[in-house]
């Protein structure tokens, strides 16, 4: 897959507008939760060979890297909110997926795999704790 914002698939004017946001309203949940989403979800990816859109982009791990920053700030100002921890889960998963590769698992270097599982492993416990805490949960984690 190309980004239109090849190299990083990051949008630059996005996130310099939801900055300014965060900025002017730094007490806003959803104005951070849209910082985070800026990083890691283009709305234009495509496949030159297969012709079509594609989203999100799997292969910038910087724009990951930089929403788990973000994510990571929300829940230190939000540690009671579900969506903080899922935020944060969610985007741990999908840089632990840019680490892993597209490859077969045999393929994959052992130490893309040793870093998958301690992300997937994280993202674990983050995933808990946004369950944990959501008020419409609908079982009882152990």
């Amino acid at each position: 897959m190309e980004s239109q914002y090849a190299p990083t698939g990051i949008d630059p004017e996005a996130v310099a507008k939801l900055g300014e946001l965060v900025r002017a309203h730094p007490n806003s949940l959803e104005a951070w939760v849209a910082l985070s989403n800026a990083y890691i979800s283009e709305n234009v990816m495509y496949s030159p060979e297969q012709k079509c859109l594609c989203s999100p982009p799997i292969d910038h791990p910087l724009g990951y890297a930089k929403a788990i920053v973000v994510a990571r700030e929300i829940a230190r100002r939000w540690p009671d909110h579900y969506r903080s921890w899922w935020v944060l889960s969610y985007n741990l998963f999908w840089y632990a997926n840019a680490v892993r590769g597209a490859g077969y698992w045999r393929d994959v270097p052992e130490s893309n795999k040793r870093r998958f599982n301690d992300l997937m492993a994280l993202g674990d416990d983050c995933l808990f704790e946004a369950i944990r805490l959501h008020p419409y949960k609908r079982f009882a984690l152990r």
